[in-house]
């Protein structure tokens, strides 16, 4: 039976946060001739950053850094323009270009045996996608490890799927957990996400997160549950429960 928890944030002294993508010279030169700032743009280049030049309260931080908040067609220009390499294994959180984390056995074993699951359970009314882009703000295109979207696939063809498409996110986390657990969890809280589950593989359980609110910083999921091992998680969208899966079935 699932063990059902308040909604608590880990502390500080665990928030290692996000990996920053590390932009050279030269390619911060191509993001100016390709006009990828608006006119009258305060930014500049810093350790690799994208660094703000005007400096206020509402100024975030990374590695002492006030960070410049790319928007996601900024971020689409820059991959259009051959600026981020394909090689870049990368995605645009709260405006900030951040690295994924390496891809080991364990992770992809739990990604592809959970997406074979849910596709079994959910057919063709909805589309099933593993670690492909969804836009779910003005500064966010993450690539969660797995995603439901409202179907068909070809809903799709010239645009990534939405956050009003969207009822169901996964991250399987090793590394990424507090990642996972902070700023994504805010992040999808934020974009009204119905369902967002975490499966922490270090620790063998799902953690399923549901009933979001609020926005930006202040957003939270408040109604969570715990899954482990001989348990079965309820794959709930638009509030109704489709099916289960086991977590044994996809838990390394």
């Amino acid at each position: 039976m699932a063990t059902v928890t308040p909604v608590r944030m880990p502390t500080q002294a665990t928030d290692t946060g996000p990996v920053a993508y590390k932009l050279t010279g030269l390619q911060f030169l191509e993001m100016l001739r390709a006009g990828i700032f608006p006119k009258g743009a305060q930014v500049q280049l810093t350790r690799g950053i994208l660094a703000a030049e005007r400096v206020n309260r509402a100024t975030t931080w990374h590695d002492g850094v006030p960070v410049y908040r790319l928007s996601v067609p900024q971020y689409l220009r820059m991959i259009k323009s051959l600026i981020l390499p394909e090689s870049a294994k990368v995605e645009l959180l709260e405006g900030m270009i951040v690295e994924q984390m390496t891809k080991h056995t364990p992770h992809n074993f739990a990604v592809r045996e959970l997406g074979e699951a849910l596709r079994e359970i959910l057919r063709h009314e909805w589309v099933v996608s593993e670690e492909k882009p969804t836009v779910i703000g003005r500064g966010w295109r993450p690539e969660p490890d797995l995603s439901v979207a409202r179907g068909p696939s070809s809903r799709y063809r010239l645009h990534d799927p939405l956050a009003a498409d969207l009822s169901l996110i996964i991250e399987v986390s090793e590394s990424s957990h507090v990642v996972d657990r902070r700023k994504k969890w805010h992040g999808y809280a934020a974009a009204g996400i119905p369902v967002y589950w975490i499966v922490n593989l270090s620790g063998r359980v799902v953690d399923v997160y549901s009933n979001p609110s609020g926005r930006g910083k202040t957003a939270k999921y408040r109604e969570s549950a715990t899954f482990g091992p001989g348990e079965h998680v309820p794959v709930m969208i638009e509030g109704r429960e489709i099916g289960k899966v086991a977590v044994d079935a996809f838990m390394p």
